[in-house]
């Protein structure tokens, strides 16, 4: 995907349909696997569940009922969350907290909102891409009739999220834009991507729009290395 600075255009290239595709196969409204297989989607919900624990994952923001909801509604209902968050503090934790955190959850966990985790259900850390800012945003073809199906068709209901990967410092730590974007759909869980332009970040560099944003970006170098690493024992796409 590639995002172009000129009027804001978003053009998605061939090359991510068929494994966004991937993610959306096989759901089919309320009688989707996603929906039958909600309590097995994460081995420790289930033994938490046995013991008489609340399961890792936020129920009023991934529970059957949310799941079950409209695209407008789950919006609505992220919004407000959202509005209610405006001028509230946030700040970079440090990063060597997400090499004592497991990376399955933020694969595996249905809904919309970071994880509980732990036996106090605190809510899961977010090590980088820590503070951000939110927008309303939808998906229109280019094409008056798209050939794709799903979200490629069109989307009325997304949130965009805009980040730095880390908290940026003149003349040390450089801007490292990054983007994410949900997607709601009705009655199943919500499609989502995040892009970068680099890991590395855009030194020198302060216009958060200088670069193109893409879901496959060049290898980590350097000290990311080892955060790469991290994260690949979850995916093999890293």
């Amino acid at each position: 995907m590639q995002i172009y600075n000129e009027n804001t255009q978003v053009q998605f290239q061939n090359t991510i349909i068929n494994p966004l595709q991937n993610l959306v196969s096989g759901i089919k409204g309320e009688d989707s696997l996603f929906l039958q297989d909600l309590d097995k989607t994460n081995y420790v919900d289930a033994a938490m569940k046995k013991v008489g624990l609340k399961p890792t994952y936020d129920e009023e923001f991934a529970g059957k009922e949310y799941l079950r909801s409209g695209a407008s509604d789950k919006q609505d209902k992220l919004w407000s969350q959202i509005v209610a968050a405006k001028g509230s503090s946030s700040s970079f934790p440090n990063v060597a907290g997400i090499f004592l955190e497991a990376m399955d959850p933020s694969f595996s966990t249905p809904g919309d909102v970071m994880p509980k985790e732990g036996l106090m259900h605190t809510t899961r850390t977010k090590y980088i891409h820590s503070v951000g800012a939110h927008g309303k945003v939808k998906f229109v073809p280019a094409a008056e009739k798209s050939p794709f199906t799903g979200i490629f068709e069109g989307a009325n209901h997304g949130i965009v999220r805009f980040s730095s990967a880390a908290k940026p410092v003149a003349d040390g730590q450089p801007l490292a834009p990054g983007m994410g974007l949900k997607f709601l759909r009705d009655g199943v869980d919500s499609a989502n991507l995040v892009s970068m332009w680099s890991t590395s970040g855009q030194p020198g560099d302060w216009n958060f729009f200088s670069n193109d944003f893409f879901t496959h970006i060049a290898g980590a170098t350097g000290a990311l290395v080892v955060l790469a690493k991290k994260f690949a024992t979850e995916t093999e796409f890293i």
